[in-house]
């Protein structure tokens, strides 16, 4: 078994013997690599993030107006939730929906749009694991209907160490290079 297959195996399948023995008994690999909690981060938190903050408002704008809070005290609870929308925005810009690794190519989805990128088309793999969420962005060859970025959420153990590699973004690097030279 070559060692792509074996991280594949040990990575991706997370020990589960039913997805292992589902790779191994098909010609083509079809496996999300992107993880689950992408519509959390995209769909739920900014709802939940909203309706908390307009609750908060709500308390402190009753608080003001029955004067036990002066008015000038409302503006940074005001001018909070602009920040966090543009720390949101720039966090979540251009996370796609559903990454699927097909062997030789990986299926990007984001929004309604659906794309094949090959692993040639890839100029680089980049891992950050200092925010949350960790996620990995793929810089693509120019001209590519994606844009020059893609980043998506990987699947993760629960207990990852904070300085481990991703062994999704360190397959990827190795596949991606070896298809941009012809192997």
């Amino acid at each position: 078994m070559p060692a792509t297959a074996a991280i594949f195996d040990t990575i991706y399948t997370y020990g589960r013997p039913h997805l292992r023995k589902a790779r191994m008994n098909t010609p083509e690999r079809r496996i999300r690599i992107s993880s689950g909690t992408t519509y959390w981060y995209k769909r739920v938190l900014p709802v939940f993030m909203a309706v908390a903050m307009a609750a908060a408002l709500a308390v402190l704008f009753m608080a003001a107006r029955s004067g036990r809070l002066p008015w000038p005290l409302l503006v940074g609870p005001v001018l909070l939730p602009l920040l966090v929308v543009a720390v949101m925005r720039k966090v979540l810009a251009g996370i796609a929906d559903e990454v699927i690794d097909e062997g030789a190519a990986l299926r990007v989805r984001v929004g309604g749009r659906e794309e094949r990128v090959l692993l040639g088309q890839i100029r680089n793999v980049s891992y950050s694991a200092f925010t949350n969420p960790k996620k990995i962005t793929l810089r693509l060859v120019d001209g590519h209907p994606l844009g020059r970025d893609v980043s998506f959420i990987p699947v993760r153990r629960f207990f990852s160490g904070l300085f481990e590699d991703n062994p999704i973004a360190e397959d990827l690097i190795e596949r991606s290079d070896e298809a941009r030279r012809g192997r």
